[in-house]
């Protein structure tokens, strides 16, 4: 037992012991470090796919903005220009004009009354 004492307690054996365990350490560390790694790789990967996913319009959506949005324009174009036209000849006419009917004036109450 002395023997194996004595090699074993060798200056060169615990320098191989302790090469040994610093090769033990760094290879659980490389592993599980690699392993997080993936971890960590695969769980940001999924959540930046799920963030684009949300951020990214929906092609529907797309065009029934596009659609609302064309129609808006017309609307508003339309409503400048009849607002342009009517500074020019005057509301009465324009709308004497668009919807083909003749505006008459009102006669005042005092007015009529005294006509009879």
């Amino acid at each position: 037992m002395a023997p194996f004492h004595d090699v074993s307690n060798s200056a060169t054996q615990i320098e191989s012991y302790r090469n040994q365990a610093s090769q033990l350490a760094q290879g659980f560390l490389d592993a599980s470090i690699a392993a997080q790694a993936v971890e960590l790789e695969q769980y940001y990967s999924d959540k930046a796919s799920s963030e684009i996913r949300q951020a990214k319009p929906r092609f529907w959506l797309g065009v029934a903005q596009s659609l609302v949005g064309s129609v808006l324009f017309v609307f508003l174009l339309g409503f400048l220009v009849v607002f342009a036209w009517s500074l020019n000849q005057g509301p009465k006419q324009v709308i004497e004009q668009v919807f083909d009917v003749t505006i008459i004036n009102s006669v005042p109450a005092s007015e009529a009354a005294g006509a009879l």
